[in-house]
């Protein structure tokens, strides 16, 4: 559950100083008030129900990799998570809205070097693994509006040598960290929900990461177009989670003011910043950010960025304009 932090004020006069004569005149001493503005809570939620469970083909099927091994592998990793109280039967005394409930739907699949989808019993000698995870949480609450969100995580990975002996435990470790990942992301968005504008912003200069991955995508969410700034500094981060979700949340306040930013963007490192940069492009959607997409769909060296900005034309001359809509 969101605990609540007290906050006290100290007392501008001691309780037991004597009252002064009648007849003295005390001059007013008037003290600027500051108002403080309450932390956002701590977050502490109590995991009741955890499902997770791979959905693949029979051809991508890996021997040992099933149901119950994924829940020994993965239930400790999310019972570490920072937002996890606890994994398990609800605690004597915990109120109703420490609950909550987690679906973990894993994937993958084996390619070769063309892209094409191969069987994991007989892999390409060269290829990789997709993976997928998507992460499903929905608070437990009396009413029948639980608030839900779901979060899906994919990277691609090359295959390792000699993948007969080692494919189950690469498999499974890159697995542990993409739930990790994906779970992370899941309850971080239901805690953000619970704050106020006041508090997403002042989590905007927040050092932990997942709190302001979390802010970065409210900001978006609520178009609180004076966090911008802000969201533009976060978008050049270094770290691909934080500067892709900064940089779609850019798209969604929808400012002409961010294409030069998300221009600059278009040659990042992280091809899920890039993606993202195109996206933004076209939900703002004015002439300087259509020129920029243009631009890159003829002139960028990297055919993939090329097509996907040509896609994003396409669609963007199909649909109204204004920002792209939930």
């Amino acid at each position: 559950m969101v605990g609540t932090t007290a906050l006290a004020l100290a007392s501008a006069f001691a309780c037991d100083r004597q009252a002064p004569e009648a007849d003295v005149a005390i001059p007013r001493v008037v003290q600027k008030v500051v108002p403080i503005r309450k932390p956002p809570q701590t977050l502490g939620f109590h995991i009741v129900d955890l499902q997770i469970e791979q959905h693949v083909g029979a051809d991508q099927a890996v021997p040992g990799v099933d149901n119950a091994r994924l829940d020994r592998e993965f239930r400790p990793t999310i019972a570490k998570l920072p937002q996890v109280r606890g994994v398990g039967p609800l605690p004597k005394g915990a109120l109703p809205t420490d609950q909550v409930g987690v679906d973990i739907a894993v994937s993958w699949q084996v390619v070769d070097l063309e892209g094409t989808l191969k069987p994991a019993s007989a892999p390409p000698e060269w290829g990789s693994l997709i993976l997928t995870v998507i992460a499903h949480a929905e608070r437990a609450v009396a009413d029948d509006q639980a608030p839900v969100a779901e979060r899906t995580f994919q990277a691609t990975v090359p295959m390792p040598p000699e993948r007969s002996a080692t494919l189950p435990q690469f498999l499974l470790a890159r697995l542990d960290r993409a739930v990790e990942m994906a779970t992370t992301d899941v309850l971080a968005e239901l805690w953000a929900r619970q704050l106020n504008d006041a508090q997403v912003l002042d989590l905007m200069d927040t050092r932990v990461l997942w709190r302001k991955v979390a802010a970065a995508r409210e900001v978006g969410e609520r178009r609180l177009t004076q966090a911008r700034v802000d969201l533009e500094a976060a978008a050049r981060d270094p770290r691909q989670d934080l500067a892709a979700v900064a940089t779609a949340a850019l798209g969604r306040l929808g400012r002409a003011e961010s294409v030069p930013v998300l221009t600059e963007l278009i040659d990042s490192d992280h091809s899920a910043v890039v993606d993202a940069a195109l996206a933004s492009l076209a939900d703002i959607g004015d002439e300087a950010a259509l020129a920029q997409l243009r631009q890159a769909a003829a002139q960028h060296p990297e055919a993939a960025v090329r097509q996907r900005a040509a896609a994003l034309l396409q669609e963007r001359a199909a649909r109204p304009t204004g920002p792209r809509l939930p």
